[in-house]
């Protein structure tokens, strides 16, 4: 005997199909509004890291600046004015104990 093979045909009532429908539709416009949300998210977080950026680079270019109008005026007159004084020898400190503590 040879069977026939039949496409199983599941037949769905309108109901069903209508809310299937539904269903899907709704599940795009979640993933949607989280795809969006996201988006916009991580593009208002670039902005605010850019912005930081910038302007962590001024300070840097003051700093750079502030050094280098230091770095000019360094001369003895400048190191006695802070103190300083100038030796003859050079003098070493033996330290007995350690630095970094445990």
């Amino acid at each position: 005997m040879e069977r026939k093979r039949k496409i199983i045909n599941i037949k769905f009532p309108k109901n069903k199909i209508f809310f299937l429908l539904v269903a899907g539709i709704f599940t795009m416009m979640g993933l949607y509004m989280y795809f969006m949300n996201s988006m916009v998210a991580d593009i208002v977080d670039g902005r605010q890291k850019s912005f930081q950026i910038q302007k962590l680079a001024l300070e840097e270019q003051q700093l750079e600046k502030n050094y280098f109008d230091t770095f000019k005026r360094l001369d003895l007159e400048y190191a006695h004015s802070l103190g300083l004084i100038a030796q003859k020898q050079n003098d070493v400190v033996v330290r007995q104990t350690s630095m970094a503590r445990r």
